[in-house]
């Protein structure tokens, strides 16, 4: 994944953050971003 398409996913994980309605969603989207951010640390 290029740091474009991962600066992408983040963006669109953060909006659907920023969006939920709910505790669940919000919770899901946090995990997404926790993951994204993780799979984006050098090895």
């Amino acid at each position: 994944m290029t740091r474009e398409e991962l600066i992408d996913k983040i963006r669109k994980v953060e909006a659907l953050y920023s969006a939920s309605g709910t505790t669940g969603e919000s919770a899901a989207a946090a995990e997404a971003l926790e993951r994204l951010k993780n799979s984006s640390k050098p090895t």
